[in-house]
């Protein structure tokens, strides 16, 4: 990819996790599901560019208990999944100045 493209890339996948957790903080207690559906569907694909699997996996979990409607539950798992897109950002940042 070279060393620019790399920093280009890794600076949209920070932002993009940055806002769809965002998304995910404001709509899982608001028990806005598809606002929920919607973030969670960036954050399975971006986590997914950057082997984040833990995260992706997340993400498909939260997104199906948006598309059941399980507003309690959601709100409950969005709190975990933002806890582990913090951990993400933060390594991709460190490789960001690695790089």
């Amino acid at each position: 990819v070279g060393r620019e493209r790399m920093d280009e890339l890794l600076g949209k996948v920070i932002h993009d996790i940055g806002v769809a957790g965002d998304t995910c903080a404001r709509a899982a207690p608001a028990g806005d599901m598809l606002g929920l559906r919607g973030a969670t569907h960036v954050l399975m694909s971006v986590s997914g560019t950057v082997g984040a699997v833990r995260l992706q996996r997340m993400a498909e979990r939260l997104n199906d208990l948006a598309h059941g409607e399980l507003a309690a539950e959601a709100e409950f798992y969005a709190a975990a999944l933002l806890t582990e897109a913090d951990q993400v950002i933060l390594t991709l940042l460190r490789e960001k100045e690695r790089n």
